[in-house]
C-alpha cells in the first residue's frame, strides 16, 4: 500500500505494477534461497531485518530505486514465514502442534489486517513514505518484544520454563541434609 503512495504521489503510477513484481520476485528467490539452506538463520534476526529494511523504504526518491530496494525486502518475507513456522514446530509438542499453527496463521493474518489500515492511517496524516516507517517500526518492535519474551522463558538454557502438566506432578523437594 505505501508502494502504491509513494510512486502515486511521484506520478509515477505506470510503474506500479513494474516495483511490485520486483517485490514478488524477491519474495521468491528468498524463499528459494532460504529453503536451499542447510541450517536456519534465527527467525529474530530475519524478522527484525524485513522490519528495519521496510523502513528504509522511506528513502527511495524514484520508481527504481524503490524497485532494488523493495527486492531484498522481498527476500526477507517468504523467510520470515518459514523461519517461524520452523520455530513452532521444533519449540511445540506435536500433540498442540496443530493449535499453535493456527494461532501462527491467526498471527499473520492479524498483522496483514492491522498493518494495512495502520500503513493507510500513516499515509493519510503523515506523508506516503510513513507507511514504510510506521509498519516497519511496529514489525521491529514486535520482533524485539518476541525476542525479549523468549529470552525471559529460555533464560536458564532448559528450554521452555513452565508448569508442570496435572499429569506429570512436580516432585517434592529432596530432605534438607
Amino acid at each position: 500500500m505505501a508502494a502504491i503512495a509513494v510512486l502515486r504521489g511521484q506520478h509515477q503510477d505506470v510503474w506500479i505494477g513494474v516495483v511490485l513484481a520486483v517485490w514478488a520476485v524477491g519474495s521468491m528467490i528468498g524463499g528459494l534461497l532460504y529453503g536451499g539452506l542447510s541450517k536456519a538463520i534465527s527467525s529474530a534476526a530475519i524478522v527484525v531485518s524485513l522490519g528495519v529494511a521496510t523502513m528504509l523504504l522511506t528513502a527511495a526518491p524514484n520508481w527504481w530505486v524503490l524497485a532494488i530496494a523493495l527486492l531484498p525486502v522481498g527476500m526477507l518475507c517468504a523467510p520470515s514465514i518459514s523461519a517461524t513456522v520452523s520455530d513452532v514446530n521444533r519449540l511445540v509438542p506435536p500433540v498442540r502442534r496443530g493449535e499453535a499453527m493456527g494461532w501462527h496463521g491467526t498471527a499473520g493474518t492479524a498483522g496483514v489486517s492491522i498493518g494495512a489500515p495502520l500503513a493507510g492511517l500513516a499515509i493519510d496524516y503523515l506523508g506516503a513514505t510513513w507507511g514504510f516507517a510506521i509498519t516497519g517500526g511496529v514489525g521491529v518492535a514486535l520482533a524485539l518484544a518476541a525476542i525479549a519474551i523468549a529470552i525471559g522463558r529460555f533464560g536458564s538454557g532448559n528450554g521452555w520454563r513452565t508448569r508442570p502438566s496435572p499429569s506429570r506432578p512436580r516432585r517434592p523437594p529432596p530432605p534438607p541434609s
